[in-house]
């Protein structure tokens, strides 16, 4: 899937690349003609974490960088005392970032080597892959389209995968907190958006998606630390309506459809999920956008386990309605920039076996204190209470608490420092590597060599 979408980038930006221009900035306007957007509860697209300095268009980017980092309990609840290791890793990344007259397309990718001083049996290649678009294919017609990659065998070893990296207002997704994040794991999401102006403070639209997560068994069946397979699918579908109040204020409602199916062993599950949102997002101009969203959701789900030595075979189906609420904020200066979001809705697949309940909170905070200097600080707290069906087998929920903070240093045109600090916490019931020794810390220091090249001027 991801090849289509880099070629229908290609194919769309050659007839434009000649004369391309850089779009005018989204100020909040001063015409009532100005093109809508797409409500931020459609696109799930993240609020800008950079400084005003720091964000950039019309770029080709470049990075490599060296991390020397020490680990306490590397991976938790796999052994009868916490492996605390040193690690060395080398990430070399590429972006391409281009905003001409009507398209925004923005693509990169970033393996990651990391090598251990003494579990040499732990070193491992992990990278991610992601590539986006917004073309504007008439004044009235608005297109979008993302696919994100990631292969990764440790949460710590992925840029924004702790805290609140990548706040947005959309409902939250479901983070492989139950199933062991510190077990390798492949997953892939790709969706597609259109929008179509049908007057001037009116819009329309809707999309759809496909996502996969795989995570391989590890481990010895029946010893501590033992996880199982596991691999889940999701379908979703989403349609909205949206009208601009003024050019500040916009109200609309969202539907949105999920069925996720997830395979483990001994066990499987189907959930079905709608939901009905209506919205209000408020955005003054380029630098601040709010936005909340709340209304009922209603999931069915139908669970299965194989008969085991110790127990029957087992299935039941339920139903259900709960309240889904959402809300969420960004600001951005030129030297400082803030993100939360708060939620609560149902989850299901992208790492949780079964459905939940999930209450979440997440911030995201940048603030360059000095001319050199940028401190750089993200959390977040998610809360998962399991369904009824939850208690044939053994994750009934639990809660995750992650941060991180790190600090960079400019050291000239091309190349910054970085220290930091990241933790996990997880407390879950049931399922022995969420519950023996479930805290991980890492500290680590980077020194990178980074490059811009401008494109289309």
């Amino acid at each position: 899937m991801r090849i289509p979408l880099i070629f229908l980038g290609f194919v769309l930006t050659i007839p434009i690349f000649a004369k391309a221009q850089v779009s005018p900035e989204a100020t909040g306007g001063n015409d009532q003609e100005e093109p809508m957007q797409m409500p931020a509860l459609e696109t799930g697209a993240p609020y800008a974490t950079g400084t005003g300095s720091e964000a950039l268009s019309n770029v080709l980017s470049g990075s490599i960088g060296f991390t020397p980092a020490y680990n306490w309990n590397l991976y938790p609840g796999t052994g009868s005392a916490p492996i605390n290791e040193m690690s060395y890793s080398i990430s070399p990344s590429i972006g391409f970032d281009q905003q001409i007259s009507r398209l925004h397309q923005t693509y990169t990718y970033s393996p990651s080597f990391t090598l251990y001083q003494q579990t040499t049996g732990l070193n491992l290649f992990d990278q991610s892959a992601s590539a986006s678009l917004q073309y504007r294919w008439t004044p009235h017609l608005t297109l979008s389209a993302m696919d994100s990659f990631m292969k990764t065998s440790n949460v710590f070893n992925q840029a924004g995968s702790l805290g609140g990296g990548s706040v947005n207002a959309s409902l939250p997704s479901s983070p492989n907190n139950i199933v062991d994040p510190w077990l390798s794991q492949t997953s892939n999401n790709v969706n597609g958006k259109l929008g179509y102006q049908f007057s001037a403070n009116g819009m329309i639209g809707g999309g759809g998606g496909w996502n996969y997560m795989s995570i391989p068994s590890y481990g010895t069946p029946g010893s501590a630390g033992y996880a199982q397979s596991y691999d889940s699918t999701g379908e979703t579908g989403s349609a909205f309506f949206n009208r601009r109040l003024s050019l500040a204020q916009t109200v609309g409602v969202n539907y949105q459809y999920t069925r996720s199916i997830m395979n483990f062993s001994g066990g499987s599950f189907e959930t079905q999920m709608h939901s009905v949102m209506p919205f209000f997002s408020y955005a003054p101009g380029a630098h601040f956008s709010a936005n909340i969203a709340a209304g009922p959701q209603y999931y069915s789900e139908s669970a299965a386990a194989a008969a085991t030595s110790s127990s029957a075979a087992y299935s039941l189906s339920l139903s259900a309605w709960t309240p889904a609420v959402t809300a969420s904020f960004g600001w951005q200066t030129a030297r400082f920039s803030v993100s939360a979001s708060l939620s609560r809705a149902v989850t299901a697949g992208d790492g949780l076996v079964g459905s939940y309940i999930s209450e979440s909170a997440s911030l995201h905070a940048r603030d360059q204190i000095a001319r050199d200097w940028t401190v750089d600080l993200s959390g977040a707290y998610s809360d998962f209470t399991g369904s009824a069906s939850q208690g044939a087998f053994a994750y009934p929920g639990g809660h995750t608490i992650d941060g991180e903070i790190l600090l960079d240093h400019t050291l000239g045109r091309h190349f910054h420092a970085e220290i930091g600090y990241q933790r996990m916490y997880m407390n879950y019931f049931g399922g022995a590597a969420q519950t023996y020794d479930p805290n991980s810390d890492r500290a680590y220091a980077t020194i990178s060599y980074q490059f811009t090249r401008p494109i289309g001027r």
